[in-house]
């Protein structure tokens, strides 16, 4: 398992819609991204999204070309948090 880093819920959708995913609603404090092909990722809208909910959504949608690089921090300095 890669080291995931820290996510706010903006920088996860961000990282959904790069891989295709689209906001299709918010209910509460969660929202629904949904992939042309059928597939759903519920991303909890906070100021940090827990990691066993990041690993949770990373391994859930891994198969997605393109996603993977977008959670797996090589450093934590990256500028993940710009």
């Amino acid at each position: 398992m890669p080291h995931l880093p820290l996510l706010s819920a903006s920088e996860v959708c961000r990282a959904l819609e790069r891989a295709g995913f689209f906001r299709k609603s918010q209910r509460g404090s969660h929202a629904k991204t949904r992939h042309p092909d059928g597939r759903t990722a519920i991303v909890p809208m906070h100021n940090e999204v827990a990691i066993g909910t990041l690993q949770s959504t990373y391994h859930g949608l891994r198969e997605t070309p393109g996603l993977g690089g977008e959670f797996v921090a090589r450093d934590p300095w990256s500028g993940w948090r710009g």
